[in-house]
């Protein structure tokens, strides 16, 4: 969301992306080895693991992280105790920046949005600054205890590869304009989009059951979202075609 902003060159951006791709395929190598093969018995893997409830919610999931990389840490010498306060510490620090990101991107978007409506004011930095922080904040604040957030989270798969979607269909547009090879990208984007608007499907279907309003509004918002990218990513590629 940033380094597109702040890349000097294009020539930068492969380093860059090919890097950071690198980067995050150890991570979640390394993410799965914790919350796996990290157990200091094979009791406690059972234990832990027993029930998809047991194994359920976020405390859940970061206690097996936290866990799971101390004893890795700890096979440097370094004491159990001293090791997880460690790894709790680093995943603290990974969500304070993520939502100093995540805010700066949003201001980033409103900013964009600002251009794209003729608004000036969105284009405040402060301004847009006060509505991203501000959104989130009343997000927050409309569940108890604060986990207002967590209310969105249940989508966030979706977006996520919505997302992922959106990125390979440009790609691809831009590499058939260009009259380059474009197929190791389409495949992956036809894929992608497929798969994320049967799993909307069926997750509104299950707000709908539930009567979570919320959520198959939002939900529906989301898959004609879907339905315009697919849209646009066919009339983007017959364009082309007819211009080649």
């Amino acid at each position: 969301g940033t380094s597109s902003k702040q890349v000097q060159k294009w020539s930068d951006a492969k380093v860059i992306g090919y890097g950071s791709m690198l980067g995050e395929g150890l991570l979640a190598l390394l993410a799965t080895l914790a919350v796996t093969a990290g157990f200091e018995t094979s009791e406690a893997w059972h234990s832990h693991y027993a029930n998809w409830n047991q194994a359920n919610g976020l405390s859940a999931k970061i206690g097996a992280f936290v866990l799971g990389s101390s004893r890795f840490v700890s096979g440097l010498g370094i004491p159990s105790d001293i090791s997880q306060t460690v790894i709790a510490v680093l995943i603290i620090s990974f969500a304070a920046t993520s939502l100093d990101t995540a805010c700066r991107i949003q201001r980033y978007v409103i900013g964009e949005l600002g251009d794209s409506f003729k608004v000036k004011a969105l284009n405040n930095r402060y301004f847009s600054g006060v509505i991203a922080i501000g959104s989130a904040f009343l997000l927050m604040i409309s569940a108890d205890g604060g986990k207002g957030g967590l209310l969105l989270w249940p989508l966030f798969g979706a977006t996520n590869q919505m997302l992922a979607a959106l990125t390979l269909t440009i790609i691809s547009y831009y590499l058939l304009k260009n009259k380059r090879r474009a197929l190791p990208y389409i495949i992956p984007t036809i894929v992608i989009l497929f798969v994320t608007s049967v799993g909307l499907i069926f997750n509104i279907s299950n707000y709908i059951t539930a009567k979570n309003w919320f959520l198959t509004t939002l939900g529906g918002v989301l898959f004609a979202a879907q339905v315009w990218i697919v849209i646009e990513s066919i009339t983007s590629l017959l364009q082309v075609k007819r211009n080649s």
